[in-house]
C-alpha cells in the first residue's frame, strides 16, 4: 500500500507535452474521445521538432530533480519516525 504522506512521483518530457497539448487537442476536435485524443498526442509528439521537445525534457529533467529531493527529505522523516517508535 502506497504511503499518501509519500511525494507525488515525477513526470516524464511526454507527459509535460501532453498536459500543454491536449486541451488544444480538445478545442481542434471536440468530438474524438480519449483513446483518439491519445493516438493525436502520439502522432504531435513525434512530429514534434527537437527544439520544442528540449522544453518538455528540461520540464522533466526539474520535475525529477523535485522528486529526487522531496523523496531524500521524506525517506529520512520516515527513518527518524521509525527510530522514535522504537
Amino acid at each position: 500500500m502506497k504511503d499518501p504522506g509519500a511525494p507525488k512521483r515525477n513526470m516524464g518530457s511526454f507527459m509535460w507535452f501532453s498536459l500543454e497539448e491536449r486541451p488544444k487537442i480538445k478545442a481542434e476536435m471536440p468530438e474524438i474521445g480519449h483513446l483518439d485524443i491519445f493516438k493525436e498526442l502520439g502522432k504531435r509528439w513525434t512530429q514534434c521538432p527537437m527544439e520544442s521537445k528540449n522544453k518538455f525534457k528540461e520540464m522533466a529533467a526539474n520535475d525529477r530533480m523535485r522528486y529526487e529531493s522531496e523523496k531524500t527529505i521524506y525517506s529520512r522523516k520516515s527513518q527518524s519516525d521509525d527510530g522514535k517508535k522504537r
